[in-house]
């Protein structure tokens, strides 16, 4: 039982990870995305 629990809590702890990263790289994304569109309109 005790080796179960552990288990769970190093997946919970895997899951915690990936969405931060995942988080943090969809947020470099957009401000990415919105820096480009404000040197895009610069030059238009």
């Amino acid at each position: 039982m005790n080796f179960n629990i552990e288990q769970l809590e190093e997946q919970k702890i895997k899951i915690l990870l990936y969405s931060n990263v995942w988080m943090s790289v969809s947020r470099r994304k957009e401000e990415l995305k919105c820096v480009i569109n404000r040197q895009f309109k610069r030059y238009i």
